[in-house]
């Protein structure tokens, strides 16, 4: 899983590509910009593929403060207001899990490609976890965006397959 703070990322997807530009410019010389600094008109290109979580102090968890429209409609529930821990796919939560605790340990973004079988079904997504916080110190506040796509050629769901299969 690769951090996005010494290097410009390699993101593929346009939208995603240009919210972590957003993003980058907000923070400054800062390892990450502050959570007001969050402003969904600037965003609204994205916005459905959204979600805003919120880290719990003490090491408590996530909370989906903000579950958007599009990642609604493709895991068939809206999830506001519910922990992680009450995300009902095992194999998402296990994912997730790991790129949200790997952000808040290392306040850096991460940006990742899956394509696998993720809960009984064949998953191709691209996801990116950025970090916001109160006084620029500790992440209490990540912004995630998630874009399906099709498989990548040769590969579906964790297998190798002929090109032309």
């Amino acid at each position: 899983m690769p951090s996005l703070t010494t290097t410009p990322p390699l993101i593929g997807d346009p939208l995603l590509r240009r919210l972590y530009q957003y993003w980058d410019h907000e923070r400054g010389n800062h390892p990450m910009p502050t959570r007001d600094s969050v402003d969904p008109i600037k965003m609204r290109y994205i916005l459905g593929h959204l979600a805003l979580i919120d880290v719990i102090p003490g090491h408590k968890g996530f909370r989906i403060r903000l579950h958007g429209t599009e990642l609604v409609s493709r895991l068939g529930a809206d999830f506001t207001g519910k922990t992680l821990n009450e995300l009902p796919l095992a194999d998402l939560r296990k994912h997730t899990l790991k790129w949200f605790a790997d952000v808040v340990e290392r306040r850096a973004p991460i940006h990742e490609h899956v394509d696998e079988v993720v809960d009984g079904f064949v998953r191709n997504f691209d996801v990116l976890v950025l970090p916001y916080s109160t006084h620029k110190t500790a992440v209490d506040l990540m912004l995630v965006a998630v874009r399906c796509r099709a498989p990548r050629p040769g590969r579906i769901a964790g297998i190798e397959t002929p090109v032309n299969a």
